[in-house]
C-alpha cells in the first residue's frame, strides 16, 4: 500500500524525536550514578572561607623564632638576674632621703662618690680604770669631702701580729664628714654613746686598723710588740705607740696628725675623749 509523503514525514519526526528521547534519558542515567571508585582522592581539605581561630601546627619548623614564649599577660614583679657583678659596692650617688646622724646627734651630709678621706685611727682605747671589757676606737676623717663607710672594716691583730681579725663592719648609712670624729666601742662599754659596737678583745698590746674596700686605708700598733716585723706598725719594722694603763688611751699628739709613724703621731692620753677632739 502507497503512503502519502506527508504521513511518511510525520512517520521520521515521531522517529527522531523518539531517539532525543533515548539519548536524554542515557543522560539523566549517567547523571545518576555513582563516581567511579577508581578516581584518585587528593585528600586537599577544601577551605572554607571561615577563619576558626585555631592555628594548625603544620610540623614543619620554618626556623623563625617569634619572639614570644608563653607570655601569661601576668607581671611576677620579679626582675631577672643578669648575672653580672658590677664590682661597686660604694655610694651611687643617690640621694635616699635618709637622714643619717652622727653619735653627737649632727647631720651627715651626702657622701661624695669616690671619696675616701683619708680617714685614720684617732684613738684607742684598751680598758677602762674599772672594766677590762671598755674598748674604743675612734676614727677622724682628715679630708674635705663626706665618706660613705659601707663595706669597710675595723681589723685588731695581736702584739704578735696573728691573723687580723674583724671587729666591725660599716653598715649603710655609717659616714663620716670632713673633720669629724667617728666612735666605735665594746658592748660593755655603755659610758660612752655610739651606735656602732663590737665584741672587746682589744689588749694591751696590740694593733687596730681601718681598710676601705681596697685595702688598709690606716692603722696603729701599741704596747709591747713581740713580733718585730708587725703588719699594722707605721712604719713596718718599727716600734708602735706606747702601753696606755687601765682608764687612759693613745691618742694622736695632734688632732687627725698622721706622719704614719705611730710612735711619733701617738701619745699617752690620761683623760680619754672618745668621740671628740684629741686634748
Amino acid at each position: 500500500m502507497l503512503r502519502s509523503p506527508a504521513r511518511s514525514g510525520l512517520a521520521l519526526a515521531a522517529l527522531a524525536l523518539s531517539g532525543c528521547m533515548l539519548d536524554w534519558n542515557s543522560l539523566r542515567a549517567d547523571a545518576r550514578a555513582p563516581a567511579d571508585s577508581r578516581v584518585e582522592d587528593v585528600t586537599e581539605p577544601m577551605d572554607s572561607g571561615v577563619d576558626t581561630g585555631v592555628i594548625v601546627d603544620s610540623g614543619v619548623d620554618t626556623g623563625v623564632d617569634s619572639g614570644t614564649s608563653n607570655d601569661t599577660g601576668v607581671d611576677s614583679g620579679v626582675a631577672m638576674d643578669t648575672g653580672v657583678d658590677t664590682g661597686t659596692p660604694g655610694d651611687t650617688g643617690v640621694d635616699t632621703g635618709v637622714d643619717v646622724r652622727s653619735d653627737s646627734g649632727v647631720m651627715v651630709p651626702d657622701a661624695d662618690p669616690g671619696c675616701t678621706g683619708p680617714v685614720v685611727v684617732n684613738e684607742v682605747q684598751a680598758r677602762s680604770s674599772t672594766n677590762a671589757g671598755h674598748e674604743f676606737v675612734e676614727l677622724r676623717n682628715n679630708g674635705t669631702c663626706t665618706v660613705d663607710l659601707m663595706g669597710w672594716r675595723l681589723m685588731y691583730s695581736s702584739a704578735g701580729g696573728s691573723t687580723p681579725g674583724q671587729l666591725y663592719l660599716f653598715v649603710a648609712g655609717d659616714r663620716i664628714a670632713p673633720g669629724e670624729h667617728l666612735l666605735l666601742a665594746s658592748t660593755e662599754h655603755t659610758a660612752v654613746t655610739t651606735m656602732r659596737r663590737f665584741n672587746s678583745g682589744i689588749a694591751d698590746s696590740g694593733s687596730v686598723a681601718i681598710f676601705n674596700r681596697v685595702g688598709r686605708a690606716d692603722s696603729v700598733a701599741f704596747g709591747t710588740l713581740t713580733n718585730p716585723m708587725h703588719m699594722f706598725a707605721e712604719p713596718v719594722g718599727m716600734t708602735g705607740a706606747m702601753s696606755a694603763a687601765a682608764g687612759q688611751s693613745i691618742s694622736r699628739a695632734a688632732d687627725g696628725r698622721d706622719t704614719d709613724n705611730n710612735a711619733m703621731d701617738f701619745r699617752v692620753t690620761m683623760t680619754p675623749t672618745p668621740g671628740a677632739p684629741n686634748m
